[in-house]
């Protein structure tokens, strides 16, 4: 019994000793799955907050590019767009674009109150700068022999001259321009209404690489902290724009603006003087990458952001209040004896945090959606608005984008300058941020070269000009600029790499014939050709990017040219805004569920004509002396009238004989008055002078073999025609036909 008895506790003992380091084991188990599990946690939190800043990166550079690089962009823009200065790029100084030349000839005979329309036309597009300024050395400008300062504000008719005022060729700022011969921002303030502004300025050459004068652009310094309140997030504490030496260039605090980050840290920071941050700070902003780090102030945590602002030497700083973001995280590490105590709860509540960290991240991932809606809005609002449709407009023009993501690379605009209509379409490579960026560059050159250029050969040399220095060779950009003129119905049209137009013309839509042209981005020096078409009344023009022909199924298959043609053609004659939407309407029945691929752009064109007239243009008369004539019977709806006929066909031939010594273009207009049953015939070419009314009428008294030979042709269309008048104007003869209809 005994010896049962001792066998039985025998037999417990090693049952507790195997139950205990089976606990042992489990919980040993526990531990390190639990900290395997808050390992991966931490890894996953890192590479999240890695992601953050450069999702922040991003946005914070299109903020800040918005503010600053807009800037030297429009100014670039506009002395680029002046005809008589020429703006080439400089190897020497890097950050600047453009070496703005002026030459002596345009100097010698430029006169003040040319200068200040100059610059009112620049404040007069560019209302949103607080005013601008052009700088001329002494001896520079004959009729200010002294140097002139002149000055515009906006919404001021005045003129103003700051040379005196402003001690300006002894001014500080001046001169750093004028030493380091590049473009340069700071801030300042206006004596004028003790307004604090940020001057961007830069340098004016002349051919012999002398610095004469400079040209400056103030932006108030509210409209930066604006722009930065956009930016801010709910829980940002300040949001800043710093230069190397940390002085505040804009806060979102305007009464931070101008001050050095070091007197106003404390009162960022909510207690005294940081001293270990600030130093931080100072270091951080000299290595030029993004980075961000933690501090504790008055027992709470600060997370500081430092973003570069690529191409300028300023940073983008954001200071956030919020908990550590390993904090719990490292506590558990540090608590593995509860965790051995109370592993399976721990494990619950690892499993709770881990839901509140997620919930936390997709938080700020809405912010983020949030803050790249914004930067979508302002794409958008860079975009023109289609204009309402009015009857008897000689154009009518219709706009669609939808980017593949939340902003893209694709872009579209158009501006009638009287009787012209310009307008592009253009694809920059890529998707998503780097495409949006360049996009807004491109669009903001486009807007200020159209000011001083109707050329779309000299549209396209300028764009690509300006934007080779910033380039690298993984960009790259198509693009299509026409100019149609309202009045004739001419375009003229340089297609830089893009897809070629859909073009419709008497109810026919096919594929436009272009010659080729290199992208933009690609060389620098590349020689772009122009080419033009003539459109008749009702003729359209559909403008894309390949967005739409290469839209993808889930099967990875196109959509194609082919299938674009086929739909065009099948609703050419509906209007735009039915008409794009039976594109997209076949792209969704083509692409089902698959993603959109690329960003779609459509840009459709018609031209409608002025006063039921019809625009005829020729490269060759003479030898389309009959085809010009069946054209032009064609056109008055008079195929079958052989007097017509013959009171045209004699003037034609007339050009053809006379104004050229070999060959040369033609151009006619035809107007149909239909009240008054009046047919308008005017024939136009760029030959020497000849007037045909000069010659004497025949004396049809006189025997045939005794007449002179010559004038009966002309001597006929002026007794079938009511009336015919002549003018040579523009270096154009101008024959007018009046013919009366029966």
């Amino acid at each position: 019994m005994f010896t049962n008895l001792n066998i039985n506790k025998i037999s417990l003992r090693k049952s507790i000793v195997k139950v205990s380091i089976a606990l042992i084991l489990a919980l040993a188990i526990l531990v390190v799955s639990m900290q395997v599990s808050i390992k991966m946690a931490q890894v996953k939190l890192e590479k999240e907050a890695e992601i953050e800043a450069e999702q922040k990166s991003a946005v914070a550079n299109i903020v800040a590019n918005a503010i600053f690089m807009a800037n030297e962009w429009v100014i670039n823009s506009y002395l680029a767009g002046i005809s008589n200065i020429e703006s080439e790029t400089d190897s020497v100084t890097k950050e600047l674009s453009y070496k703005h030349i002026i030459d002596d000839d345009f100097l010698n005979t430029l006169s003040i109150n040319e200068i200040y329309e100059r610059i009112r036309s620049f404040i007069n597009y560019n209302k949103e700068y607080y005013s601008a300024i052009m700088i001329f050395e002494k001896g520079v400008i004959k009729s200010a022999p002294n140097g002139i300062a002149a000055a515009v504000y906006t919404g001021d008719t005045a003129n103003y001259n700051l040379l005196i005022d402003y001690q300006l060729f002894k001014n500080d700022f001046y001169n750093k321009v004028k030493e380091s011969g590049k473009s340069i921002v700071m801030s300042g303030i206006i004596k004028k209404d003790d307004v604090v502004v940020f001057t961007n300025a830069v340098p004016l050459y002349n051919r012999r690489g002398v610095i004469i004068g400079e040209f400056w652009v103030d932006t108030e310094a509210k409209y930066f902290s604006e722009i930065l309140n956009m930016y801010k997030s709910d829980d940002a504490a300040a949001v800043i724009i710093i230069n190397d030496d940390c002085k505040v260039i804009s806060s979102t605090n305007i009464n931070n603006n101008g001050k050095n980050l070091k007197d106003i840290s404390a009162k960022i920071c909510g207690g005294q003087f940081p001293q270990e941050w600030y130093s931080e700070v100072q270091t951080r902003v000299l290595q030029e990458k993004y980075s961000y780090f933690e501090n504790n102030f008055v027992g709470e945590p600060i997370v500081t952001y430092i973003f570069p602002i690529k191409n300028t030497t300023y940073n983008l700083m954001v200071i956030k209040h919020e908990n550590e973001l390993y904090g719990e995280v490292t506590h558990y590490v540090l608590t593995s004896v509860i965790i051995m105590i109370a592993g399976i709860l721990l494990i619950s509540a690892c499993l709770i945090y881990i839901f509140f960290v997620f919930k936390k991240k997709n938080d700020e991932s809405n912010r983020m959606e949030g803050e790249l809606g914004l930067a979508a809005e302002i794409q958008r609002g860079i975009l023109p608005f289609n204009p309402q449709y009015i009857d008897n407009q000689p154009f009518d023009i219709y706009g669609f984008q939808r980017s593949a993501k939340s902003v893209g690379g694709d872009l579209y605009d158009f501006v009638q300058k009287g009787d012209l209509l310009h307008f592009c379409v253009g694809d920059v490579s890529g998707k998503g941020m780097p495409a949006a960026l360049v996009m807004t560059e491109l669009c903001s050159l486009y807007r200020y070269i159209i000011c001083y250029h109707s050329d779309p050969q000299e549209i396209v040399s300028l764009i690509n000009k300006a934007v080779m220095e910033r380039s690298d060779d993984s960009m790259f950009c198509t693009l299509f600029v026409g100019v149609l003129n309202l009045k004739t119905g001419l375009l003229e049209f340089c297609n830089a790499g893009h897809n070629p137009p859909i073009y419709v013309c008497k109810d026919q839509a096919n594929y436009l014939k272009i010659k080729p042209n290199m992208p933009i981005y690609a060389f620098e020096n590349f020689i772009y050709v122009k080419e033009f078409i003539q459109l008749n009344c009702g003729d359209r023009l559909f403008v894309y990017t390949d967005g739409v022909t290469e839209a993808k199924n889930a099967n990875n298959e196109f959509y194609g040219n082919e299938a674009t043609l086929k739909t065009i053609q099948r609703l050419e004659n509906q209007p735009f805004n039915e008409l794009v939407d039976g594109v997209l309407k076949d792209l969704k029945s083509f692409t089902k569920k698959a993603e959109q691929h690329d960003d779609i752009t459509i840009l459709c064109v018609e031209y409608k004509g002025t006063n039921n007239c019809v625009s005829l243009h020729y490269d060759n008369v003479k030898s389309n002396v009959t085809k010009i004539v069946d054209d032009v019977l064609e056109s008055c709806e008079m195929v079958d009238d052989m007097k017509l006929r013959l009171a045209i066909e004699e003037p034609i031939q007339n050009i053809a004989d006379y104004a050229y010594e070999t060959d040369g273009p033609v151009d006619i207009e035809v107007t149909k008055n239909i009240d008054n049953q009046i047919i308008e015939i005017t024939l136009i070419d760029n030959g020497k002078p000849f007037n045909p009314l000069e010659n004497k009428e025949p004396d049809l008294t006189v025997p045939i073999e005794e007449r002179q030979i010559g004038g009966l042709g002309i001597f006929m269309t002026r007794k079938i025609m009511e009336d015919v008048s002549y003018q040579f104007e523009n270096q154009q003869n101008r024959l007018k036909l009046k013919y009366r209809i029966k």
